[in-house]
């Protein structure tokens, strides 16, 4: 009798030990709300997303890439490729997207831009991601033709805020330098270049 309750104790410890990894399999590698806590979000400072895309229309403005064009003049296709994430943020495609089209969809952009006839085009491999940053209107932003030029992005990081020790949920505030240059897609030349500033707040788990 003392044999079998040994047996059925260890049986039983056996299916607890189980069960814990089990459990502690699912919190690791399906990151459930239960296990993981509060998840992270962000959001961009509207003030300095408005000033960075200032900065844009002005360097556009008196730029020699730009000089002497109009309305009547040739188009330019202006293709949104290549995107880079030098920061020291986890910057997802989506995450850059969102920020590249916030500046060059600014109103005062696109106006001066409509006046020079420079039309702003993402790629079609983007269409998912633009489909969630824009809404239902995203195939506006995509064209079926080859650009003239190539509109590059890369972003950097300037500071990176500091959380407070021990705490796992907090706000954290990120400014980066966000490097824009034209080139044209014929001849590979740069032909403007410009570096704009923005600022992210995270707010939530933070593990990185």
């Amino acid at each position: 009798m003392i044999l079998t309750a040994l047996e059925n104790l260890l049986t039983h410890r056996r299916a607890a030990i189980t069960r814990s990894l089990i459990a502690a399999s699912l919190c690791t590698f399906a990151l459930s709300a239960s296990c993981a806590g509060p998840s992270r979000t962000s959001t961009y400072d509207s003030a300095a997303l408005l000033s960075s895309a200032e900065s844009v229309r002005e360097a556009f403005a008196s730029s020699t890439f730009l000089a002497g064009r109009n309305a009547s003049s040739p188009e330019i296709r202006l293709l949104v490729d290549k995107m880079e994430n030098f920061s020291s943020e986890r910057l997802t495609r989506t995450d850059q997207l969102a920020t590249v089209w916030r500046v060059v969809s600014d109103d005062g952009v696109l106006e001066l831009l409509r006046q020079r006839n420079v039309r702003v085009y993402f790629a079609p491999r983007d269409d998912d991601a633009m489909a969630r940053v824009v809404g239902a209107n995203y195939r506006a932003w995509s064209s079926p033709d080859r650009p003239t030029h190539i509109l590059n992005a890369r972003f950097n990081s300037i500071t990176r805020g500091q959380s407070l020790a021990g705490s796992l949920t907090d706000r954290r505030d990120d400014d980066f330098l966000l490097n824009f240059n034209v080139i044209e897609d014929a001849t590979g030349a740069q032909l403007w270049s410009h570096t704009a500033r923005f600022s992210r707040a995270s707010v939530g788990t933070q593990v990185d």
